[in-house]
């Protein structure tokens, strides 16, 4: 069992490691640091070429290795630098070799600080990978050390990906506890001009009391097949995304998991437009999950 996890050695990030020490630490799996240098092939046979692609993999190896050696447990992590015509194939091909549980990644460095951002290279790994990704925040930091909690987000009729049944298998096989959670983003002029303040917060209730009433109702389905203990159900509201999941409290080495939207292909992660704007928002790590 494998967390594949990539590192860049332009940025030399180590938020997408300290991830990866923490999703080892709960899950028990080991972990393989990974880095890939970009080689077409286009030049096959240039020696001046093969001499720069040797250069540059040293190079590489001695960025990671550092890193790797500056954390703790980090010196028996093995290092694997690898050749690939992108930095997307080369890790997915290293985590099909190791027959990886999960990769995990950093955000683009465009990103905000304890948020998260799809680079070129982020966005490919997702809508490519079949098994498991996990995204670092920008900047994220290993303590408390290992993951403390999994969130799955419930997303109503686009939730076609298993969602939660697979966050429950997920924290049983890690004893972590399980939360669920969705969210409604209602802008007040949405509900016309004439809505008194009361009648906003009436309807936000009463959308809220729908969403808790459907997340039950499918936990009692997930229930006749999974044994899943008390999973606390929370609802985020807010007139933007930003405020209706900081309107959620997180804890310490949270993990929000998400699942494929409904145009996702089987067997593949492909979030939809509502999990776009929560992995841009969320302040956690986030885990997409492939669709069953």
């Amino acid at each position: 069992m494998t967390i594949v996890v990539g590192f860049s050695a332009s940025r030399q990030s180590q938020a997408p490691l300290n991830l990866a020490v923490q999703m080892a630490a709960a899950s028990g799996h080991s972990i393989v640091a990974v880095a890939v240098v970009e080689d077409s092939g286009a030049r096959a046979g240039d020696p001046f070429q093969k001499e720069f692609i040797g250069h540059l993999t040293e190079r590489t190896e001695t960025a990671l290795r550092k890193v790797l050696d500056g954390m703790p447990g980090g010196a028996q992590v093995p290092a694997v630098v690898t050749p690939g015509p992108s930095t997307a194939t080369g890790l997915l091909q290293v985590a099909a070799d190791h027959d990886a549980d999960a990769v995990v990644v950093g955000s683009s460095s465009s990103g905000l600080m304890g948020r998260l951002a799809l680079g070129s290279v982020t966005d490919r790994i997702v809508h490519t990978a079949r098994l498991p990704v996990a995204i670092a925040p920008r900047g994220y930091k290993l303590d408390p050390g290992r993951i403390t909690r999994v969130t799955a987000g419930y997303g109503g009729a686009a939730d076609e990906s298993g969602l939660i049944p697979a966050a429950a298998v997920l924290t049983r096989k890690w004893s972590l506890p399980l939360r669920v959670v969705s969210f409604t983003v209602r802008p007040m002029a949405a509900f016309g001009a004439s809505a008194t303040p009361k009648s906003e917060q009436e309807m936000v209730d009463r959308w809220v009391e729908q969403t808790e009433k459907a997340v039950t109702a499918e936990l009692a389905e997930v229930r006749t097949r999974i044994d899943v203990p008390d999973v606390e159900v929370v609802v985020g509201t807010g007139p933007d995304w930003s405020t209706a999941m900081d309107s959620v409290p997180w804890r310490p080495g949270e993990i929000l998991a998400l699942g494929s939207g409904a145009a996702g292909i089987v067997s593949q992660v492909f979030p939809g437009a509502a999990a776009n704007r929560i992995l841009r928002n969320s302040p956690v790590p986030v885990m997409l999950m492939p669709k069953a």
